[in-house]
């Protein structure tokens, strides 16, 4: 019975004593995060959350605490899923309400939008404070997704129920920015100068509103006020924080932006290079660690004001060459030491790396101010030879993707794949002359152009344009730092040849502990009614016949998701002859495009491939569905891969964001693959099989890689190549609408019409 005491006691102390640790632990995790030492702080949350002595109460606090850490660090995809930990503790309905808010504060962050709409719309008030922050948050969805109205609704609601005085300011400042957004400069600094008075004590906040009322004088024409509040809002901030700290150096950016609107551009543009230098410095820190998807997430709410750089146009272009790059680099698949090389590289590598009759051309949608200050997006170029450099504005975005071509709208006409509609835009030479002539017009004896697009231009092979210098060559690439990268071979033996799969066989058998489950099955099955892929000819045959010139390869019919996930790393290079899939939904106005609800995330699996078995996907959610969708490349490993080729629909396609189109292509890139063929829209499946055939043939000659592609696309279009091996393979029996003349004899070919060979683009493709 003493024993039995003795052990009782002991086993109360042992409790008492892990109790009292594990809320010390606590204490010291919100110590590290008030010092921001965000690292230092999950991991003593990690203890806690690990400990068997953590009551729930004190779970649902780590949680909700480390998720705010993951946050800060950048972390975004750890930070929800800790909310989402959270929240599956049972506690009570206004802890779960005060996560639920905290958890929309991410998600409107991250341009999820819809989600944290749903849930704010569907969330209960348990007092005035969870009622003041779901009507803010609200608002704050409403003026991101330009609900400007619904917005301000909010907005005058909350300062009337609003009794706080810094609540009240905070509204104030939210709704001054609301305005702002709108080129409202009269009702911006009102609310902003309400704001200012209603912060009783010198804080950040305090600083950070009159920050953005100097910006708003300064649109309203008074520069001298403007001046005066945005050096009063920066010498108070550098007293409370650090000099590298984030919201200091979007004020420099402030102040750059200030000294623009009123004339002084060489106090501008040193502002701006001093802003882009910390800024970048920062970033790249916080950036260490974190996944791709995890830096594009963080650079959603960073791009849109570091883009304010171009604002400078032409007065300073050898920043936005710098700028241009950092933006690119930011979705670079890169990692460590890689990653932070990459970040720092600036125009001057890429100058020293272009040949003397080379030319760089970097296209970039950006903001600019108009006359009345209000934000509207355009387009430009960056043009770089290793001479000089300029900054060439080609317009509004709006004027170039409303651009006319027989009444159709380009984005309609590229993302409907209709023939008429795509014979229309690339024959029309009106295009060329609008994109393409006034960067042509700065450069001077050239032969090769490397260009990347953005934009729209990211959906048009604008390389195919009729009308451009036959003897220029020109070269797509998702990034000019890869001009700087080590060229990647493959060999036969390490090339996998695949097609003419099975699409209605079983998936393979239920796997685990390969890569996370983004299986697009679901998501498909939310979306359209039924999958199903049919086995065209073609593709087999076209494997065959490649197989011919490339003998050593590993041929096969059967391509499952499961073997490619396992097995993709000891390839150099791949050919699949299968389906594509772009989920476009229709908007209001008929265009085809990807919802803007559907997040980054989603967006990527509504793009992929399907393999062996994907008529099946609906039927076994437990297993690998056969598609093989943009967001699970993005796990995958290819670096060892140097040649990708997608003989597919629509492999180019996706909704197009700041990193170019959210799909197949960008997939590859994450996962580290080199050089890719894919296209555009649907294609013609003769086309793609004598295309694809005409390539590798032309390879197996020795032409490279850029050669064959182009010579591949002029015998589509019925041009005679003159090499006596190619010349047999000209049939002229075929019939269609358009004659080529070549010598005495008159060809027909069906493949002539630009909807035939222009789909086709090669990617990234440095070694020539």
């Amino acid at each position: 019975m003493a024993r039995f005491a003795l052990s009782l006691i002991l086993s109360l102390l042992w409790c008492s004593l892990g109790n009292a640790s594990v809320y010390q632990t606590m204490g010291r995790a919100r110590n590290l995060a008030s010092q921001n030492r965000y690292t230092d702080a999950v991991r003593a949350l990690d203890s806690v959350i690990n400990s068997p002595h953590s009551r729930t109460s004190l779970l649902f606090e780590a949680y909700d605490s480390r998720a705010r850490c993951h946050k800060k660090s950048g972390n975004y995809s750890a930070a929800l899923a800790d909310y989402d930990a959270a929240l599956g503790i049972d506690a009570s309905e206004l802890n779960r309400a005060i996560v639920s808010l905290n958890k929309t504060d991410l998600l409107i962050q991250t341009g999820q939008y819809s989600e944290a709409e749903k849930i704010l719309n569907d969330l209960p008030c348990h007092n005035q404070d969870t009622k003041n922050r779901r009507i803010t948050n609200l608002a704050s969805v409403y003026t991101r997704t330009e609900r400007f109205q619904q917005a301000e609704n909010l907005y005058k609601t909350a300062i009337s129920e609003f009794s706080d005085s810094t609540d009240k300011a905070i509204i104030c400042q939210n709704l001054g920015v609301l305005y702002m957004q709108q080129g409202k400069w009269a009702e911006a600094s009102g609310q902003l100068s309400i704001a200012d008075s209603l912060y009783g004590r010198l804080t950040a906040e305090k600083f950070i509103s009159l920050s953005n009322l100097a910006l708003s004088e300064a649109f309203s024409h008074n520069c001298e006020l403007a001046i005066m509040h945005i050096d009063t809002a920066l010498s108070g901030l550098a007293r409370i924080v650090n000099l590298s700290h984030p919201d200091l150096i979007i004020m420099r950016r402030k102040k750059a932006e200030i000294l623009l609107a009123c004339g002084n551009t060489e106090k501008a543009k040193e502002e701006f290079r001093e802003y882009f230098n910390l800024n970048r410095q920062n970033i790249i820190s916080a950036f260490e660690g974190m996944s791709v998807q995890n830096r594009l997430d963080f650079w959603k709410k960073e791009k849109p004001l570091l883009s304010l750089v171009f604002g400078l146009e032409n007065s300073y272009p050898e920043l936005l060459f710098d700028v241009a790059l950092f933006r690119r680099g930011i979705s670079m698949p890169a990692k460590g030491a890689e990653f932070k090389s990459i970040l720092n590289y600036n125009g001057r590598d890429i100058r020293n790396r272009l040949s003397k009759k080379d030319a760089a051309v970097d296209f970039v949608v950006y903001p600019k101010r108009d006359s009345s200050g209000k934000l509207e997006s355009h387009m430009g170029a960056i043009v770089a030879t290793k001479k000089n450099i300029r900054f060439v504005p080609l317009g509004l975005v709006s004027e170039i993707e409303n651009h006319i071509v027989n009444g159709i709208r380009l984005k309609t006409a590229i993302s409907c794949g209709r023939a008429d509609h795509i014979d229309a835009v690339y024959s029309d030479s009106s295009l060329t002359q609008k994109i393409w002539m006034p960067v042509l017009g700065w450069l001077d004896n050239i032969d090769r152009l490397f260009f990347v697009p953005d934009g729209i231009f990211n959906l048009l092979a604008i390389e195919h344009l009729p009308g451009l210098p036959a003897d220029i060559r020109i070269h797509r690439l998702t990034n000019l730092v890869n001009l700087l990268s080590e060229k990647r071979s493959y060999t036969p033996r390490d090339f996998l040849l695949a097609g003419g799969f099975d699409f209605d066989g079983l998936p393979d058998s239920a796997i685990e502990n390969i890569l996370p489950n983004h299986n697009a099955a679901d998501f498909l099955r939310d979306n359209i009614r039924e999958i199903s892929f049919s086995t065209l000819p073609g593709m087999k045959a076209e494997v065959d016949t490649i197989f011919r010139f490339m003998p050593h390869a590993e041929h096969t019919y059967q391509l499952s998701e499961e073997y490619l996930k396992h097995n993709c790393g000891k390839y150099g290079g791949m050919h699949i002859s299968t389906h594509g899939y772009t989920l476009h939904l229709d908007d209001d106005k008929g265009n085809y495009i990807l919802s803007d609800s559907i997040s980054a995330d989603r967006s990527l699996l509504a793009s992929g491939l399907a393999l062996s078995g994907a008529n099946n996907a609906h039927r076994h959610s437990d297993r690998e569905d056969g598609l093989l969708s943009a967001r699970e490349l993005c796990d995958m490993d290819m670096r060892n891969i140097g040649f990708v080729v997608l003989s597919a629909c629509q492999t180019a396609d996706g909704k197009v964001s700041d990193e170019g189109p959210a799909g197949l292509v960008r997939g590859f890139k994450i996962a580290g693959a080199g050089t890719i063929i894919a296209t555009l829209w649907e294609v013609n499946d003769e086309a793609a099989m004598r295309f694809m055939t005409m390539f590798y043939k032309l390879t197996a000659l020795g032409k490279s890689k850029s050669e064959a592609f182009r010579l591949a696309q002029d015998y589509l279009r019925g041009y005679c190549i003159e090499e006596p091996e190619i010349i047999e393979e000209y049939d002229p029996a075929i019939q269609s609408s358009r004659t080529i003349e070549t010598g005495n004899t008159v060809v027909s070919y069906p493949f002539a019409s630009q909807s035939m060979w222009a789909p086709f683009i090669l990617i990234d493709n440095t070694d020539i």
